[in-house]
């Protein structure tokens, strides 16, 4: 079969070549790693064999929560009670909404973000929020509602079966003026798109107001949206600027500074409404390049080191990696610890006197997912030890608003 040529029709958007001097053509030898959504023609001459049709990722993603979904809400599920706990004492009601939200339960019996952030809202704020989730898929709206009814919880839940464009306008039109306290999870399926101006009404409610907004930025897809011309307004769309092409190469091919530049892009027009953002990638295995990043953004200083804190820890137990409450003699970790020790020498360097929970912060906001607040804390009362730096407290105590100060400015540590 000299001069096959294999065609892969993503949906509607893409298509792919291949060429192959040879090429099976029983469906049962068409390569595995294919991707999910594709018709896959085999073409020779003029007469197209239609191969196979492998199933919709749609259609089979609830079957079982993959590693990557574990991730994400091992970020969702973990930051809803602190969050909500905290948030409740302003007084205001709270909205939750979860705009892609699936069926809330998978094949596996695991809970996906909806019931997550349901079951967190019953625990710690029962009776005092409302929340929305959307999809557009009719059978995950069913499945959605009656897991909502399984749990009481019909009068705080309205599942609405619609495009989660249409609904977010809608929403933001109801909350623009309103004083309710409000998180939103954007998790959008495959190929879908956040267009920056369905999410702009929410960045420009009033700074009194509580608005904590998660993004999950499908950058592959990105990547992929770049190599057709007729796509890249769509891009400046979702991303809010025309300067993506600085890092989207239209080859599909993809570096880790093209993909941390393009997402830094995006944190940047979050910054622009005055919102603390934080990202964390996540990658289908280790080693290979991010997929997805999740984006958090919120105006509170308190949500941005909570979020570092999960980020990280679900980021380096996603790698297998040791994190400051697993392993504390290892040669990773003290090396993480000199240089962790040098940051802090730098900021204090740089504002003396400045209170711990603030170094922290700014320690976070240049590094953020970096280092957890327990190695922060560690390297500060490592370096009170070693008589590097000195603390003043009402309390005597080396605490959050415990001032510090550095015994010798000029000296690099040696604390490690």
């Amino acid at each position: 079969m000299q001069g096959t040529r294999l065609t892969m029709r993503h949906g509607h958007s893409f298509q792919t070549e291949f060429r192959f001097s040879d090429i099976p053509t029983s469906p049962s030898a068409i390569p595995s790693a294919l991707p999910e959504v594709a018709d896959v023609v085999i073409e020779q001459s003029a007469l197209p064999i239609t191969v196979a049709r492998r199933p919709s990722t749609e259609k089979t993603f609830f079957e079982r929560k993959r590693p990557w979904s574990k991730m994400k809400d091992a970020i969702v599920g973990p930051y809803m009670p602190p969050y909500l706990t905290k948030v409740v004492r302003r007084g205001a009601p709270i909205e939750l909404v979860d705009a892609f939200a699936g069926r809330g339960i998978y094949g596996d019996g695991s809970l996906g973000s909806p019931l997550l952030i349901l079951e967190a809202a019953m625990r710690h704020v029962p009776g005092r929020f409302q929340a929305t989730f959307i999809n557009r898929n009719l059978g995950h709206h069913a499945a959605l509602q009656r897991a909502v009814e399984q749990r009481q919880a019909e009068r705080f839940v309205t599942c609405r079966n619609a495009n989660a464009e249409d609904v977010l306008p809608e929403l933001a039109r109801a909350m623009s003026s309103r004083p309710d306290t409000l998180f939103m999870y954007l998790d959008p399926f495959g190929p879908s798109k956040v267009p920056f101006d369905v999410l702009e009404p929410f960045l420009q409610r009033p700074a009194r107001f509580s608005t904590e907004i998660v993004v999950v930025l499908n950058v592959a897809t990105l990547f992929r949206m770049a190599g057709s011309q007729q796509h890249h307004a769509t891009l400046s769309r979702v991303l809010n600027t025309d300067e993506w092409q600085r890092f989207l190469d239209p080859r599909y091919y993809r570096s880790e500074e093209d993909v941390n530049g393009l997402v830094g892009l995006y944190a940047d027009q979050l910054r622009k409404y005055g919102f603390l953002v934080g990202t964390c990638p996540i990658r289908k295995r280790p080693g290979l390049l991010a997929n997805f990043f999740v984006i958090s953004m919120s105006r509170h200083a308190d949500a941005l080191l909570l979020m570092n804190d999960i980020m990280y820890t679900a980021y380096n137990q996603f790698l297998g990696a040791a994190t400051p409450l697993d392993l504390f003699a290892s040669a990773e970790l003290l090396a993480q610890q000199s240089r962790f020790d040098a940051e802090v020498h730098e900021i204090l360097r740089q504002s003396p006197g400045i209170r711990r929970v603030d170094a922290w912060l700014a320690c976070v906001t240049r590094h953020f997912r970096r280092y957890h607040s327990t190695a922060f804390r560690a390297a500060v009362r490592r370096l009170a030890d070693a008589h590097e730096l000195r603390f003043v407290s009402a309390t005597g105590r080396l605490n959050d608003d415990a001032q510090l100060f550095l015994v010798n400015p000029g000296m690099q540590s040696v604390a490690s």
